[in-house]
Protein backbone atom coordinates (compact mmCIF):
# COMPACT_ATOMS: atom_id res chain seq x y z
CA UNK A 1 0.00 0.00 0.00
CA UNK A 2 1.28 3.46 -0.90
CA UNK A 3 0.58 6.78 0.77
CA UNK A 4 0.45 10.19 -0.81
CA UNK A 5 3.65 12.14 -0.19
CA UNK A 6 1.87 14.89 1.76
CA UNK A 7 -0.62 12.64 3.53
CA UNK A 8 -0.85 9.50 5.59
CA UNK A 9 -3.94 8.42 3.63
CA UNK A 10 -3.27 5.46 1.35
CA UNK A 11 -3.54 5.99 -2.41
CA UNK A 12 -6.42 4.17 -4.03
CA UNK A 13 -5.82 1.93 -7.04
CA UNK A 14 -7.48 4.57 -9.19
CA UNK A 15 -5.14 7.27 -7.88
CA UNK A 16 -2.06 5.09 -8.48
CA UNK A 17 -3.25 4.39 -12.00
CA UNK A 18 -3.87 8.08 -12.66
CA UNK A 19 -0.43 9.01 -11.27
CA UNK A 20 1.24 6.39 -13.45
CA UNK A 21 -0.48 7.61 -16.60
CA UNK A 22 0.32 11.25 -15.83
CA UNK A 23 3.97 10.36 -15.30
CA UNK A 24 3.96 8.40 -18.54
CA UNK A 25 2.56 11.36 -20.48
CA UNK A 26 5.08 13.71 -18.90
CA UNK A 27 8.18 11.54 -19.36
CA UNK A 28 7.54 9.39 -22.44
CA UNK A 29 10.44 9.85 -24.82
CA UNK A 30 12.45 12.02 -22.42
CA UNK A 31 16.10 11.02 -22.90
CA UNK A 32 16.81 11.80 -19.23
CA UNK A 33 14.25 9.24 -18.01
CA UNK A 34 14.81 5.50 -18.24
CA UNK A 35 11.98 4.40 -20.50
CA UNK A 36 11.79 0.69 -19.65
CA UNK A 37 10.96 1.24 -15.95
CA UNK A 38 8.49 3.96 -16.97
CA UNK A 39 6.63 1.60 -19.30
CA UNK A 40 6.82 -1.16 -16.69
CA UNK A 41 5.20 1.01 -13.99
CA UNK A 42 2.37 1.99 -16.32
CA UNK A 43 1.71 -1.56 -17.48
CA UNK A 44 1.70 -2.80 -13.88
CA UNK A 45 -1.34 -0.59 -13.29
CA UNK A 46 -3.40 -2.38 -15.94
CA UNK A 47 -5.62 -5.08 -14.54
CA UNK A 48 -5.41 -8.52 -16.07
CA UNK A 49 -2.19 -7.79 -17.98
CA UNK A 50 1.31 -8.88 -17.12
CA UNK A 51 4.20 -6.73 -18.20
CA UNK A 52 5.85 -9.64 -20.03
CA UNK A 53 2.77 -10.04 -22.25
CA UNK A 54 3.15 -6.57 -23.75
CA UNK A 55 6.68 -5.29 -23.22
CA UNK A 56 9.79 -6.44 -25.03
CA UNK A 57 12.55 -7.87 -22.85
CA UNK A 58 14.58 -4.99 -21.36
CA UNK A 59 17.72 -5.54 -23.47
CA UNK A 60 15.74 -5.62 -26.72
CA UNK A 61 13.65 -2.65 -25.60
CA UNK A 62 16.82 -0.64 -24.94
CA UNK A 63 18.28 -1.63 -28.33
CA UNK A 64 15.11 -0.40 -30.05
CA UNK A 65 15.20 2.84 -28.04
CA UNK A 66 18.84 3.45 -29.07
CA UNK A 67 18.04 2.77 -32.73
CA UNK A 68 15.11 5.20 -32.63
CA UNK A 69 17.28 7.86 -30.99
CA UNK A 70 20.01 7.44 -33.63
CA UNK A 71 17.42 7.72 -36.39
CA UNK A 72 15.96 10.88 -34.85
CA UNK A 73 19.43 12.41 -34.52
CA UNK A 74 20.22 11.61 -38.17
CA UNK A 75 16.94 13.18 -39.27
CA UNK A 76 17.68 16.30 -37.24
CA UNK A 77 21.15 16.57 -38.79
CA UNK A 78 19.68 16.18 -42.28
CA UNK A 79 17.15 18.90 -41.57
CA UNK A 80 19.91 21.22 -40.36
CA UNK A 81 22.00 20.47 -43.46
CA UNK A 82 19.08 21.47 -45.68
CA UNK A 83 18.66 24.81 -43.91
CA UNK A 84 22.36 25.76 -44.06
CA UNK A 85 23.77 27.12 -47.34
CA UNK A 86 26.28 24.88 -49.05
CA UNK A 87 29.91 25.92 -48.43
CA UNK A 88 30.91 25.44 -52.08
CA UNK A 89 28.48 28.09 -53.33
CA UNK A 90 29.99 30.75 -51.07
CA UNK A 91 33.27 30.77 -53.04
CA UNK A 92 31.78 33.11 -55.63
CA UNK A 93 31.52 30.68 -58.51
CA UNK A 94 28.86 28.31 -59.61
CA UNK A 95 29.24 24.65 -60.38
CA UNK A 96 28.74 25.29 -64.10
CA UNK A 97 31.63 27.79 -64.31
CA UNK A 98 34.32 25.15 -63.85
Amino acid sequence: MECAADSSAPLSRSERKQDAFQAFQAFKGDPHILQYPLYTKVLEQLEGVTVNELLLPEELFNNVERAILKMQQAQAEQAMDKTQPAASTSSGGTEGDQ
